[in-house]
């Protein structure tokens, strides 16, 4: 986070108000809800689902991002 505020201001083009509205919204949603065990087996299973869909995801999105790398920006 420290480096990309300094990178923010050292003008790269990092856009350090997107960063911090993101800090803001995760340590809101973060107090908003609970962290809690889950109550029963289904609701485990349906918790582990929920988090291999979201890691899948993730990987998926830095895998779209590699393979995209050197395309042209739209209207370029």
């Amino acid at each position: 986070m420290v480096i990309l505020f300094v990178l923010g201001f050292s003008g790269v083009g990092i856009d350090n108000y997107a960063h911090f509205a993101g800090l803001a919204a995760g340590f809101g949603l973060g107090k908003l809800f609970a962290d809690r065990q889950p109550m029963n087996a289904t609701e485990q299973r349906r918790a582990q689902v929920l988090g291999w869909l979201a890691g899948i995801v993730i990987v998926a999105s830095f895998v779209l991002m590699i393979l995209h790398y050197r395309d042209p920006l739209p209207g370029r």
